[in-house]
C-alpha cells in the first residue's frame, strides 16, 4: 500500500510520495519484490509560459530518500516549441546527464525519445540507457459538453432551437 499526493494548476505542480507504507510488511515476501527502506519522492514545477503559449520552459526538480543513503536530487529543465516540439535535458546529483527530444501530435499522442549517460559518475556496469515513450494524454481542462446541441422532437421533425410556452 502506498500514499501520493499531486497538487496542480495551469503552471504549477507539486508533489509526494511514498510507495510502500508498510515496506511490504504485510504481504507475503516470497511473492513480491523485497524492500527493505521505503523510498520517499517528492517533486516541484514550474511552467513559464511566452507567446501565447509558443514557447514553454519547464524546469523541474525531483527528490529521492531511502533511509541509509544521500538524497538524490534530479533537475530537470524541458522547452516546448509550438506546442509540438519537445527538447530537455537534466542533470542528477550522482553527475548523471541526459537529454529527450519528443513531438507532440494532435489529438495528444506524444513520441519522446530520451538519452541519459552515467560516464561522469563512479558506476560501471551501465554507462548510458535509451528510451521510447509513446504517450497518450487528454487534458481534462477540455469541456466535451460544450459542443453539444439541443433538440426538440415534434411531429417527427427535430427544432434547431427550442420554443419555449410560457
Amino acid at each position: 500500500m502506498g500514499f501520493g499526493l499531486s497538487v496542480q494548476s495551469k503552471n504549477f505542480d507539486f508533489g509526494i510520495a511514498l510507495p510502500s507504507i508498510f515496506d511490504n510488511q504485510l504481504g507475503k515476501k516470497n511473492l513480491i519484490y523485497d524492500t527493505k527502506d521505503n523510498h520517499l519522492y517528492a517533486n516541484i514545477g514550474y511552467k513559464f509560459r511566452m507567446a501565447n503559449d509558443g514557447f514553454i520552459f519547464y524546469p523541474t526538480i525531483l527528490a529521492k530518500g531511502v533511509p541509509g543513503s544521500n538524497i538524490n536530487l534530479s533537475f530537470d529543465g524541458h522547452f516546448l516549441f509550438g506546442q509540438w516540439l519537445w527538447l530537455g535535458g537534466g542533470y542528477k546529483s550522482d553527475n548523471t546527464v541526459g537529454g529527450s527530444v519528443g513531438v507532440f501530435l494532435d489529438d495528444g499522442l506524444r513520441i519522446i525519445y530520451s538519452y541519459e549517460s552515467s560516464n561522469f559518475t563512479g558506476h560501471e556496469r551501465l554507462t548510458s540507457s535509451h528510451e521510447i515513450m509513446i504517450n497518450y494524454a487528454r487534458s481534462i481542462s477540455v469541456n466535451p459538453f460544450h459542443v453539444r446541441k439541443y433538440t426538440i422532437r415534434k411531429g417527427g421533425r427535430f427544432r434547431k432551437k427550442p420554443r419555449i410556452k410560457g
